[in-house]
């Protein structure tokens, strides 16, 4: 093995700091100098979309799309999350037009955008779908799911079974740094015993001034 494959094997195992899409209820122009910021950050994969409620209309699906074009311009790669727990006619549309959007991967946060997406493009299993155990993962996979964000509620023992038994070619490849990305968004996890510490180091050095 000459040194140049060698240093690409190498490269293709070094893991990936992801960002998972905002939770919080900010302002447009906070929402868009936070993102601005996260361009010029070691951050690999950003998270982006309303995943909570429709009803905080700061931002619409347009500008959702204007942030991830410069964010990607800035190098990252970008996939749109839908929201969690569809409720109405124009919350299903929305669904459906992110999922429609053919440009950027896609992170499905329910069944119905699981559906929608299903043997046509590869998408990123939201961890709002419940995959808890090797069955449900193979079939999510043979639907077309290509990464997996594991759920918040999963300890790392459970992890390392679906780890140890999942053929490589059956598993989905496992979200980048998905224990940190929970640790940024929902705060000090009991079961978090695993965490990346230079993404913390990271994610610690950030100073969002927004409030």
């Amino acid at each position: 093995m000459d040194a140049s494959h060698a240093m690409n094997l190498f490269m293709k195992r070094i893991p990936k700091i992801a960002l998972g899409p905002l939770l919080y209820y900010w302002s447009r122009e906070a929402t868009f100098n936070f993102y601005e910021t996260m361009g010029a950050t070691p951050v690999d994969v950003v998270y982006l979309g309303e995943t909570v409620c429709s009803r905080r209309h700061e931002l619409r699906l347009s500008d959702w799309l204007d942030i991830a074009k410069r964010l990607r311009a800035a190098g990252k790669e970008v996939v749109l999350s839908t929201q969690v727990l569809l409720e109405s006619g124009a919350e299903v549309g929305t669904m459906h037009k992110i999922v429609a959007n053919g440009d950027f991967a896609v992170e499905a946060n329910d069944m119905g955008a699981v559906q929608c997406l299903a043997g046509k493009v590869p998408f990123v299993a939201g961890p709002h779908l419940n995959l808890y155990n090797l069955p449900t993962l193979q079939w999510m996979r043979g639907l077309g799911a290509s990464r997996w964000v594991m759920p918040l509620e999963m300890r790392r023992d459970d992890l390392a079974v679906i780890q140890r038994t999942c053929p490589r070619a059956c598993r989905p490849r496992c979200s980048p740094m998905a224990v940190c990305r929970w640790r940024f968004r929902h705060g000090v996890l009991p079961h978090a015993t695993a965490t990346c510490p230079k993404t913390i180091a990271v994610l610690a050095a950030w100073s969002i001034r927004t409030g």
